[in-house]
């Protein structure tokens, strides 16, 4: 079975609902976790910040409103990993579905057939770590960005391969194609 997967040998549950009975998931793929850098940077220096001033500040105000930015900032990271962990770009072979949080649950669909491009930017952090953004345009929609997509060449012409198939609703890593081409 190819395509990409979060991790090998299991499905993401969360995903599985949104799926149609007919539909298998091709690629399934999380973000990459440098999306949390930001988040985790932010709240290690509110942190680091917080101790800094503690035993230097004898009124008690300053100290106080210190550690509630750095808690309010430890709650922003740990709504990020949670935003991060429940996020998955799912392609199958009719609908790309994009999951993600921060308070409640999103998910946008669309069908493949109203794909018309797609492209993939790589910035130099995206190069060191092995991500990229890809940039969607549908039929109808303005034109969908998806952020920090590991694996991005694969990953690329993976989708690549069932957006702009011959045969709609087959791509390259359809299990029927796999049956027809030697092992």
């Amino acid at each position: 079975m190819s395509g990409i997967r979060v991790v090998p040998n299991q499905q993401p549950p969360d995903v599985n609902r949104y799926l149609l009975p007919f539909e298998r998931q091709v690629i399934t793929v999380r973000r990459h976790p440098a999306v949390l850098i930001p988040s985790a940077s932010r709240a290690a220096g509110g942190l680091l910040a917080a101790a800094a001033v503690t035993p230097f500040d004898h009124s008690n105000v300053v100290e106080i409103v210190v550690w509630l930015v750095a808690g309010g900032l430890l709650v922003q990271f740990a709504a990020a990993i949670y935003g991060w962990h429940i996020g998955y770009m799912v392609v199958t072979q009719r609908r790309i579905i994009f999951t993600g949080a921060t308070l409640g649950r999103r998910i946008e669909q669309f069908p493949v057939e109203q794909a018309k491009k797609m492209d993939f930017k790589r910035s130099v952090g995206g190069r060191l770590l092995g991500y990229a953004s890809f940039v969607f345009e549908f039929d109808g929609s303005p034109q969908r960005v998806v952020e920090f997509l590991p694996y991005p060449e694969q990953l690329y012409l993976e989708v690549q391969g069932l957006i702009f198939s011959p045969d709609p609703g087959r791509g390259g890593s359809d299990e029927s194609d796999q049956s027809e081409q030697p092992r």
